[in-house]
């Protein structure tokens, strides 16, 4: 018996195969063809064979196309969504004595304070305030006095939000409040480092976070870094007032 082959395309042309019988000598030859490749059907005399689609290879080549499109359009659909979420976190700007800080907030965490802290910088109540309470390396204070020391009316207490996750850290955001855990109103602090004491425990509510500097941090140092005094009733307060002269939020 012998064998032979040839006209084999590995590029997928497709060929005809056609078999000769003759007594115990056997024959088989391909021969390119296309579209087709042949399946082979061997019979005691001469045929024509059977034929069916090349597809294997194409269907390879789709398979693979289709997987790399797929992955290519998640990790952009990734970015966008990250880029849509960063874009949508609002951005409050201070402009005080000592200059501008500029403060990411985070309704997705704590959307009642926030609320809250935008209805007063929105109706501009903290201009001309000062920050009336300064201790260094801990936190700056301020949001709720005027540069004569006179306490501003508010408006009704929010509700703590410390549950949220995000922690009393150097450059973040946390309101003040008075020892009934859901007393906070228009006071705000800064802290100067991480400040764990400040969050949550099981045997204390701690203070809502509810946003951090992104532009400015210099800025709160040096308010920091201002000389304070007793004034009545109040410590810490800076000898020559440090004025946050308006907040608003950016477009």
């Amino acid at each position: 018996t012998e064998l032979s082959f040839h006209g084999i395309n590995t590029s997928c042309q497709m060929t005809k195969s056609v078999a000769h019988v003759s007594g115990t000598n056997r024959h088989l030859s391909l021969e390119p063809l296309t579209p087709h490749l042949d399946l082979i059907i061997l019979n005691q005399q001469s045929h024509s064979v059977a034929s069916m689609p090349c597809i294997d290879f194409v269907f390879s080549i789709t398979v693979r196309t289709l997987v790399f499109v797929t992955v290519v359009a998640l990790v952009l659909a990734v970015l966008f969504l990250q880029d849509a979420s960063a874009q949508q976190k609002p951005i409050v700007v201070m402009e005080t004595s000592k200059g501008v800080i500029r403060i990411e907030l985070y309704p997705e965490h704590a959307p009642r304070t926030v609320q809250n802290f935008l209805g007063y910088v929105n109706s501009g109540y903290y201009e001309d305030t000062v920050f009336h309470r300064v201790i260094e390396k801990f936190v700056v204070q301020g949001g709720g006095f005027t540069p004569e020391l006179e306490l501003k009316p508010t408006m009704k207490p929010v509700r703590i939000e410390t549950k949220n996750g995000l922690q009393n850290e150097r450059g973040s955001l946390a309101m003040a409040r008075q020892w009934q855990k859901d007393s906070a109103t228009s006071q705000f602090f800064f802290n100067l480092k991480d400040n764990a004491n400040l969050d949550r425990a099981a045997s204390k509510h701690g203070y809502t976070v509810f946003g951090r500097v992104i532009e400015g941090m210099e800025v709160v140092d040096r308010i920091s870094a201002v000389q304070t005094s007793r004034r009545g009733m109040m410590e810490d307060v800076p000898i020559l007032p440090v004025i946050l002269e308006t907040a608003r939020l950016e477009p």
